[in-house]
C-alpha cells in the first residue's frame, strides 16, 4: 500500500523534547508546519531511488511512498535533523537504525529490495490450512458396541 508519510509517522520516532526542540529551531515567521517541507524533500530523496531501478514503478501522486519506506524515511528524517541541530539522543540504537535505513535505500535503488507496485496488496500470504479429522476405525463385533 502506498501512502503519504505524514507528521504523525515522524512524530511517533521522536521524544516530546525533540519534537519542541525540532520546532523551535526550524519554526519561521508565519510558518504553521515545520515539518512539512522536510518531509517532501526526504519523500523525493525516496521516490528517486525507487524511480533509479527500471523494474520499479512510482505511484503518479508525487506525495505517497510504500508502506515501507515510509518507516526508513522518519529515521533519516530524525537523524538529519538531530545531528544538525546537534540535539537529541544519539543512542547506538538509533545509529543502527540509520545504517539499516541507507542500507535499504541503496538496495532499493540497486534493485536489491522489490518495492511493492502503486495500488498493489501487501506480499503477506496465508497459508490455507486444511481441515484436521480425526476418525476412529470402524470395528464390527459384539465386543465394540458399549453404549448401543
Amino acid at each position: 500500500m502506498w501512502r503519504t508519510p505524514t507528521e504523525d509517522d515522524f512524530l511517533s520516532a521522536i521524544s516530546a523534547t525533540e519534537d519542541t526542540t525540532f520546532r523551535t529551531k526550524l519554526l519561521q515567521g508565519g510558518q504553521a508546519d515545520p515539518y512539512g517541507p522536510i518531509l517532501a524533500q526526504t519523500t523525493g530523496i525516496f521516490r528517486d531511488a525507487i524511480r533509479s531501478h527500471s523494474a520499479n514503478r512510482l505511484d503518479p501522486d508525487a506525495s505517497k511512498l510504500p508502506e515501507a519506506a515510509i518507516f526508513h524515511l522518519v529515521v533519516i528524517m530524525r537523524q538529519r535533523l538531530s545531528t544538525r541541530f546537534n540535539v537529541g539522543e544519539q543512542t547506538e540504537a538509533r545509529r543502527d537504525e540509520y545504517k539499516e535505513a541507507n542500507k535499504w535505500l541503496a538496495g532499493v535503488a540497486k534493485g536489491d529490495i522489490r518495492v511493492e507496485e502503486p495500488g498493489e496488496a501487501p506480499s503477506t500470504q496465508t497459508p490455507v490450512l486444511s481441515p484436521a479429522v480425526n476418525e476412529s476405525p470402524r470395528r464390527d463385533g459384539w465386543r465394540h458396541q458399549d453404549g448401543i
